[in-house]
């Protein structure tokens, strides 16, 4: 099976595993966002761990029971019989046979390139982005005392996170993400420091519960997956989708922790006004507000009857062996 075989296939079977998770979605859109988050994720995982386990396994071949030829003579054409000079017959060649595989060759050529340089483009704005990330980070400031670090121990207690993560300042008026796998980073833009306390327990409680379900290392498998699928609407839907479904489970469990919705509702609509004039570049890392998603989140946290549960051990692995099959 050559390249151009194997990327086909992939992409089926990514398609495949994708469109249940979707319709799962969507049968799920009355249970938890926690729950449907999870079944997105658990597809994105299985969908960028198939090359890989398409690559680990042996080949399936079934043996066929070998069948005698049986050597047949075929007649010539009377239209395709010529005369020679001496009056005997001969055979006219077929002419033109090989063009067709030479022309299907071209065009598995042709898309390769393609598909390979899309994905050059999309895994080296991932790399910038992951390299921009780190470049403000060495570049920011700690900040070990006052209200941000108070809030970050007592919200990494309430959460149950091993250690508080690490919660620098930078000079940009608009950036506030948290990223990192062994010790999280939170960065929060140059004016933090004025904000009052329930703004800094709301804006904490949101990116350390970002922190506690993993979402950084869901949305850099995403963005992996999404690069080298590049050409696949049903990624791009899916990962949009799990952007969403990841803010509104974050958001459930800060109101979790006894915030009034109103007042959440608020401090996310302020942040996102001050926000707005600012210019900001993309970067591989969870946004507390997208004006693209603020309102139906805002919604959500007013809907007192929104199922806010966390997706329980059972319904994990539910979703992973059925998306798994």
């Amino acid at each position: 099976m050559n390249l151009a075989a194997e990327l086909l296939e992939t992409t089926v079977k990514i398609s495949l595993v994708l469109t249940a998770a979707l319709i799962a979605v969507t049968l799920l859109r009355r249970r938890s966002a926690a729950l449907r988050h999870w079944v997105l994720a658990a597809a994105i995982v299985c969908a960028a761990a198939s090359p890989l386990v398409a690559l680990a396994l042996p080949p399936w071949q079934v043996p066929l029971q070998r069948v005698p030829l049986v050597r047949s003579v075929i007649l010539p054409d009377a239209s395709a019989v010529t005369m020679t000079a001496a009056g005997g017959p001969r055979s006219v060649a077929a002419r033109g046979g090989g063009s067709a595989p030479k022309s299907i060759e071209r065009i598995q050529a042709v898309a390769l390139a393609t598909w390979i340089g899309g994905a050059a483009i999309a895994l080296a704005i991932l790399i910038i982005g992951l390299a921009r990330l780190a470049w403000i980070t060495s570049r920011a400031r700690p900040i070990d005392e006052g209200a941000w670090a108070h809030w970050a121990r007592e919200l990494s207690r309430q959460y149950g996170l091993r250690r508080p993560p690490l919660v620098l300042q930078s000079d940009r008026p608009a950036l506030l993400v948290t990223w990192g796998s062994f010790r999280s980073v939170v960065i929060v833009p140059h004016a933090a420091q004025l904000w009052d306390d329930d703004r800094i327990r709301i804006v904490l409680g949101h990116e350390l519960a970002h922190v506690k379900r993993g979402d950084w290392l869901v949305q850099i498998a995403a963005e992996i997956v999404r690069a080298v699928q590049w050409f696949n609407p049903l990624v791009r839907i899916a990962c949009r989708r799990l952007r969403l479904e990841s803010e509104q489970a974050t958001d459930d469990l800060v109101l979790g922790l006894g915030i009034d919705p109103p007042e959440y509702a608020r401090q996310l609509v302020d942040l996102a006004r001050t926000f707005a004039n600012q210019t900001r570049a993309w970067l591989p890392a969870p946004a507390i507000v997208r004006a693209s998603s603020l309102e139906r989140r805002v919604v959500a946290m007013l809907n007192t009857r929104s199922d806010r549960t966390p997706a329980t051990r059972m319904a994990r692995l539910i979703s992973v062996t059925l998306l798994s099959v």
